[in-house]
């Protein structure tokens, strides 16, 4: 090939270029700083530094698509991978919830669907066991950033992984509607789905942040610990987890649990206050703010 002195100090520009950003790319990747996810590409963590050592933290890892739009009061969907490096260094919003004393601090959006992740220091691909933790707040309040999984990583040598679902109305409406256009009568449990593909993520990416997909404990507290009970038993949630933890709630008795009859009088009830004009009524529901669904709690 042969190349003029303008050609060839371009060439040599974009070769230094690649030779630099190759090198900050393998010293982060020798401390662990970047990380490839398999469903979705590279993500940037940070150190968190205290008085005894030192995690890695990646704080709002996408594993769903945003569940707005028309994938609003629909199953969660696997993120699709995004180009170049994605920077986890902060918690992403928490998902839109009604005012109260257990609501979450902080942003709120309806594109909440995300998890962190807390990882000892020096953590090989895989070594670790793995604890996964659902936050509580009765279905319809709380967030994945109100825990701090940097001291159980750090204390016992775990990889912690905690996580947000949809709540209230936007996680858990059943009706009719929702069947017939689901072709299946799934509507209801649109938050327990979320949890669920959060559990597939783990099984599928985990070993990259140092964790052992085949010694994964889902634990959690009040809702936490109900949805814990129920993935226990869920057909969908089989070998996502082998051993359970449960803080102050259980599948039956405790919080209320609605009979799918009941649920669907309440999505009805829930339809006729918000869209009592409408010819589509789903349609209609999708087109609010999030905060008006989500609110009601």
């Amino acid at each position: 090939m042969i190349m003029d002195k303008e050609g060839s100090s371009l060439w040599r520009s974009a070769a230094m270029l690649a030779l630099s950003l190759c090198c900050l790319l393998a010293a982060g990747c020798q401390h662990g700083l970047y990380v490839r996810v398999k469903t979705g590409g590279w993500v940037q963590g940070a150190w968190l530094d205290d008085e005894k050592g030192t995690v890695r933290t990646f704080l709002g890892i996408p594993y769903a698509e945003a569940p707005t739009g028309a994938l609003r009061f629909r199953p969660p969907q696997p993120v699709m991978p995004w180009k170049g490096v994605l920077k986890t260094l902060t918690f992403s919003p928490s998902c839109v919830q009604p005012p109260g004393p257990l609501a979450a601090p902080g942003e709120q959006s309806e594109d909440c669907l995300t998890l962190n992740v807390y990882s000892p220091a020096g953590a090989k691909p895989g070594a670790k066991p793995v604890m996964v933790f659902i936050h509580g707040g009765a279905f319809v309040s709380g967030g994945s950033s109100q825990y701090d999984g940097a001291r159980l990583a750090e204390d016992y040598g775990v990889v912690v992984v905690t996580l947000n679902y949809r709540l209230g109305a936007l996680g858990f409406l059943s009706h009719p509607e929702l069947d017939q256009e689901l072709q299946a009568p799934q509507s209801g449990n649109l938050g327990l789905k979320d949890q669920q593909l959060a559990l597939h993520w783990v099984q599928q990416n985990i070993v990259a942040f140092g964790g052992d997909p085949q010694q994964v404990t889902l634990f959690g507290e009040s809702a936490g610990s109900a949805s814990t009970c129920v993935h226990m038993v869920a057909p969908g949630s089989q070998d996502l987890a082998q051993q359970f933890i449960m803080e102050s709630g259980v599948c039956i008795g405790g919080l209320p649990i609605n009979s799918k009859t009941q649920s669907d009088a309440i999505g009805e009830a829930l339809l006729q206050a918000l869209c009592p004009e409408a010819t589509d009524r789903l349609g209609c529901l999708r087109e609010l703010p999030a905060a008006q669904c989500g609110g009601l709690g």
